[in-house]
């Protein structure tokens, strides 16, 4: 019988629909909020799932939502935000693969990475995921060349039909177009707001628009921002609409925020500022981490700091007559390089009076290098932060080395 020949046709059998779904559920990371880079063989394996059938693309798209919702292009980021409102405007039908982006009801966990300004010094981080990799995907076109699900068509060189995702871009670093970026910023977060739990981004902006264009960029993600009144968990990790545009509304925006991890706050700088009391203020707020601080927190006495504000809040809300609820236990992460790991000699007999069931727990963590970034030329504090973000680390007191802040520097014991 020959290779290829009738017999070998008759020879072939298709998994059972209930294998595939299982298949495709073993795909779904251990930890709920792992975000997956485009690259990523799992979101792959993913998107070509999906082309099986209506029941496999269900479940592969529910999955790639949950885990593959990585938006680190500002180009990436203006293209989506155009599809969704070309999908609102068609109308709904059963024929075909229900689209990857028509249904965001279950989006869960989102990476934002945008305003990518020049840096002639930085090397990208890793530049094949840049360059999306959502282009081998092969689907029956219509006759114009486009598909129900956003996708547009070309020809390779072979002639065979090639398709390519409305979210597959090559990057360019190019100064950003902050305002159509930061309008996209907003339509995607109203888009998921009822569904997400779990936020990480990095939006370094630094406003080279006129003031009047600059002003309406901060309003178009501030509207994105305070639509999110489910949201449990948030990464910030370089951040231009930070301090004095969204931290002043945490407590009025994120009423659900249970952990928030801030970066590079520094205590001397802002030594009386905001956070403390909107930390405070946020009902279910049990834990924060403040990474790449750059300064010697020794003599910031922050459970003073943290004890006052909740005590402040306590008393306004008693004034106004409203109940004031909040977690009994506080826990804070400072992580830094070990050159800046404090010690609190200064408070250990004031805290033990004014904290002596240890309400508020104070843990150290180095911005030290896992595994996944060994291959990485100079990995910096924000990649280790973003490795432990995306991997759903950020938590998790093993992983990060998490140990009590102490009283005393730790010694160093001298090789002989």
């Amino acid at each position: 019988m020959e290779p290829g020949g009738a017999g070998c046709q008759k020879m072939k059998t298709l998994l059972p629909k209930e294998i595939i779904l299982m298949i495709v559920e073993s795909l779904r990371p251990s930890r709920r909020n792992v975000i997956l880079y485009p690259s990523d063989p799992i979101t792959k394996t993913l998107l070509s799932a999906r082309l099986v059938c209506k029941a496999i693309n269900s479940a592969a798209v529910g999955l790639f939502h949950q885990h593959c919702m990585c938006i680190n292009s500002d180009i990436k980021a203006m293209e989506l935000a155009e599809y969704i409102k070309r999908d609102k405007q068609q109308t709904k039908t059963t024929v075909g693969l229900e689209s990857l982006f028509s249904n965001l009801s279950s989006v869960s966990n989102l990476y934002l990475n945008l305003f990518h300004y020049r840096d002639p010094g930085r090397a990208c981080k890793d530049e094949h995921d840049q360059n999306i990799l959502f282009r081998d995907l092969r689907e029956p076109d219509s006759d114009d060349g486009t598909r129900s699900d956003g996708y547009v068509s070309d020809n390779d060189a072979n002639g065979s039909s090639r398709v390519t995702t409305i979210i597959s871009c090559d990057i360019v670093r190019i100064e950003p177009n902050e305002l159509p970026t930061a309008c996209a910023i907003k339509d995607k977060l109203l888009t998921v707001a009822p569904s997400l739990r779990y936020l990480v981004y990095e939006l370094p902006f630094q406003a080279t628009l006129p003031l009047e264009d600059a002003e309406e960029a901060f309003r178009a993600v501030w509207t994105g921002f305070k639509a999110l009144p489910n949201l449990e968990e948030v990464c910030i990790i370089q951040d231009g609409f930070q301090h004095d545009h969204l931290g002043r509304a945490w407590h009025a925006c994120w009423p659900r925020l249970r952990r928030i991890s801030i970066w590079a706050y520094n205590c001397q700088q802002h030594p009386g500022d905001y956070i403390w009391g909107m930390m405070a203020r946020l009902p279910f707020l049990e834990m924060a981490s403040f990474t790449n601080m750059g300064v010697d927190w020794s003599y910031f006495d922050i459970k003073r700091r943290w004890f006052d504000a909740v005590a402040s809040v306590k008393s306004r809300r008693e004034r106004l007559s409203k109940p004031f609820v909040r977690p009994q236990k506080f826990t804070l992460v400072l992580a830094d390089d070990l050159e800046f790991q404090p010690q609190f000699e200064k408070f250990r007999e004031s805290w033990s009076t004014l904290d002596p069931d240890e309400d508020m727990q104070l843990l150290l963590a180095e911005t030290k290098i896992s595994e996944r970034l060994r291959g990485l030329e100079n990995p910096t504090a924000k990649d280790c932060l973003t490795d432990w973000a995306l991997n759903g680390l950020l938590w998790d007191p093993e992983a990060r080395g998490m140990r009590p802040a102490p009283f005393e520097k730790p010694t160093t014991t001298q090789e002989v």
